[in-house]
């Protein structure tokens, strides 16, 4: 979701999956954290066709190795 507007960004699976990750990251950033201190995330996929697409951005918020996931 969007902080200012409550929206999905839009309904295209690349542009949702960077934005829950630029969230992760303000929420890691205010608790003063980062990227490399998760040690698991959950992923949720309503279409398991999309894991490549997500797998990629994926890469390029976490360091490797990447945190553990389900």
């Amino acid at each position: 979701l969007i902080p200012e507007t409550g929206k999905f960004i839009s309904e295209n699976v690349e542009d949702q999956t960077e934005q829950v990750l630029k969230n992760m990251g303000e929420i890691l950033k205010a608790s003063g954290a980062n990227y490399s201190s998760v040690v698991k995330t959950t992923i949720l996929l309503a279409d398991l066709k999309d894991f490549k697409k997500v797998n990629e951005i994926y890469a390029k918020y976490f360091p490797s190795p990447a945190p553990a996931r389900s």
